[in-house]
């Protein structure tokens, strides 16, 4: 009998490439993803033709490039999230955190993105695609109402090869950490805490030059090239005062922070240079009035060193993925 793609028996595959933009020769320092959606897609546009043939019908279409490009969404939690965060920022600083195998990554923009190649698998059906030199485009984090936390980014890659029917790693472990929930967040702004905001949201655009399509290159990108990072946002808040309007009629930059702490691990996302783009509220009714402050975030002289700084605390001991055949544990964290 014919059966269905289920979305719910699809499997997702990361894996660091040794060279940039080439799959790797032998798959073992794969990572099973645990997903809400993942949509990175090949698409080629099946264009108009121009061409008169004498009569009213239309000429043979031909094809575009190939885009391989799309969503992913994915839980936040204490480890996993460090395979997005290393492939955005690169190889974090790593150092010990305390007693019980705890270690701090520390991930901050730097010269260049790692790439690697993402594996999307229909289990039910037996069809598996990879593509192949995937970067991070943008990557996002919002807080606030009643919504599980996720982080939502956007992969760009080089090409889409067909797995022949299997996984690129059928043994690929997961990284499993500490869940994070909204309960667990903190805001800080300058460096005082506050219950005030009500919503939050981060958006980090790497400013990937995905137009890099060569003669030859059989309609596919030839390589994907780092841009200057576009680091903006939101917030909302309860008004109360006049001091963030009076911070954005002055031009005056503030600090803000969002922490997530579960049982001892962390995530941390630190912006040490922001100004608010100025927006008065104004008076829409007889309800509580909110102040509403979209934000840029940019680097000129914090001692981070930087527009947007990303702290991981959990018990992986490294992101430099040791292969499976080696170990069956990264540290005291258990790859299952």
């Amino acid at each position: 009998m014919t059966i269905q793609a289920m979305g719910a028996h699809g499997r997702v595959v990361m894996e660091f490439e040794e060279s940039p933009g080439v799959e790797n020769s032998e798959h073992k320092k794969g990572i099973k993803i645990n997903f809400i959606s993942a949509n990175v897609q090949a698409q080629q546009n099946q264009n108009t033709s121009n061409v008169i043939t004498g009569n009213r019908n239309p000429s043979e279409p031909y094809r575009g490039n190939i885009d391989v490009q799309g969503d992913v969404e994915v839980p936040l939690d204490t480890a996993q999230i460090g395979m997005f965060l290393k492939a955005a920022f690169g190889a974090p600083e790593t150092s010990s955190a305390g007693g019980d195998n705890k270690y701090k990554h520390v991930f901050k923009l730097s010269q260049d993105m790692p790439s690697f190649t993402w594996e999307q698998g229909f289990q039910d059906i037996g069809v598996y695609k990879k593509y192949i030199g995937c970067k991070i485009s943008k990557l996002s984090f919002s807080f606030g109402g009643d919504n599980e936390l996720t982080a939502q980014t956007t992969i760009m890659g080089v090409k889409e090869v067909d797995g022949e029917g299997s996984s690129m790693q059928a043994d690929a472990p997961t990284l499993v950490g500490n869940k994070l929930q909204f309960d667990q967040v903190t805001f800080k702004e300058d460096g005082s805490e506050s219950n005030l905001g009500t919503d939050f949201s981060l958006d980090i655009d790497f400013g990937l030059d995905g137009d890099t399509y060569a003669i030859g290159g059989k309609g596919y990108r030839s390589f994907i090239n780092d841009g200057i990072t576009t680091v903006t946002g939101s917030l909302k808040a309860f008004f109360v005062d006049n001091t963030v309007i009076e911070k954005a009629e002055k031009g005056t930059p503030t600090k803000l922070e969002i922490g997530i702490i579960n049982s001892e691990e962390s995530l941390t996302i630190i912006l040490p240079e922001v100004v608010y783009q100025r927006n008065t509220p104004g008076i829409s009714g007889p309800e509580g009035v909110y102040i509403e402050m979209d934000y840029g975030a940019f680097y000129k002289e914090n001692e981070n060193e930087t527009a947007v700084q990303i702290e991981l605390v959990n018990k992986i001991a490294s992101y430099d993925i040791p292969a499976v055949e080696s170990t069956s544990m990264m540290s005291s964290q258990k790859l299952m």
